[in-house]
């Protein structure tokens, strides 16, 4: 299996008419206000391309880490339907960050073997990062 291409946004959708893909707000840099915070909507996108001689499906994992925190492991089958091409989109909502640093959000097959990688870079606010629960007076 071979990666096309690999990314994270705040949306990605697929048009029902035309089957094209649409990208919206792709997520390379955040700058928090605080720790931590939340990203209120991610999704991750992978073109995958298989050989003729390659299984029809696929399990795979989807890492998402925060530096060396690991958020989420979720397994993903992968199914073709007959085809070379396979285009991936997992969404994730109300995705809580707790450090500064990066986000770094992966897809792994079934040997642990690295399919593909986006890294968004998580950066401090100007003045020092405040935790959220000391940043707000009432």
């Amino acid at each position: 299996m071979e990666t096309r291409l690999v990314l994270c946004a705040e949306s990605v959708v697929t048009d029902a008419q035309t089957n094209s893909i649409s990208i919206f707000n792709l997520l390379e840099e955040i700058t928090a206000i605080g720790v931590p915070f939340l990203i209120p909507k991610l999704s991750f996108f992978i073109l995958l391309r298989r050989e003729e001689l390659e299984p029809n499906e696929s399990t795979c994992t989807l890492i998402i880490r925060n530096n060396d925190s690991e958020l989420i492991r979720h397994s993903i089958q992968i199914n073709f339907q007959r085809k070379l091409n396979n285009r991936l989109i997992a969404t994730f909502g109300g995705l809580l960050i707790n450090a500064t640093g990066n986000v770094s959000v992966t897809l792994v097959d079934a040997e642990n073997a690295q399919l593909g990688t986006w890294r968004i870079g998580i950066n401090a606010p100007q003045g020092a990062v405040q935790p959220i629960s000391t940043a707000f007076s009432i």
